[in-house]
């Protein structure tokens, strides 16, 4: 099921909705305005490696998005062959605004739930027990457990680290 949105706003209160529906335990951050993985760890007070950063891109098949550790890099060869697809770029600002309702730095990493769109995980986000990821806008931040995150995101796990 895919659900429109007017503003960032509405996809941070559906994150809380779907937590609430799930019954997923969460950690809210308040923090300023963060919007690379980098400042947002530091303003969270969390290691780098515990954060998720969500990537929307266009293959010849449309839109979908992929997540990973946030101290790792992602592979554009990898990405692409896991698409089957020669051509690879990532959204424009204005397409992520129009698809997902949210700026640069503020995807959540749960794509199949809030936009039906289709979404590749690293096996990066295997390890470890936490997962922490921006809440649809730069200023909060969620923790949720691993295993939550797999069974509401449920997304395609493979490996598309460049590290």
């Amino acid at each position: 099921m895919t659900f429109c949105y007017h503003d960032a706003m509405d996809v941070n209160k559906k994150i809380f909705e779907l937590f609430k529906a799930h019954e997923i335990t969460y950690d809210l951050f308040v923090h300023e305005s963060a919007s690379t993985c980098e400042s947002a760890s530091a303003k969270r007070g969390l290691d780098l490696s515990v954060g998720a950063k969500s990537i929307l891109f266009k293959g010849k098949s449309g839109f979908c998005v992929f997540t990973i550790r946030a101290d790792r890099g992602v592979s554009s060869l990898k990405v692409r062959k896991i698409l089957g697809s020669n051509k690879l770029r990532f959204a424009s600002h204005e397409e992520l605004m129009k698809l997902c309702h949210v700026v640069k730095g503020a995807l959540p990493p749960l794509a199949g739930p809030l936009y039906g769109l289709a979404h590749y995980a690293d096996k990066s986000l295997m390890s470890g027990e936490k997962v922490v990821f921006n809440a649809g806008i730069l200023t909060e931040s969620v923790v949720i457990s691993t295993s939550d995150f797999l069974r509401l995101a449920d997304p395609i796990i493979c490996e598309f680290s460049d590290d």
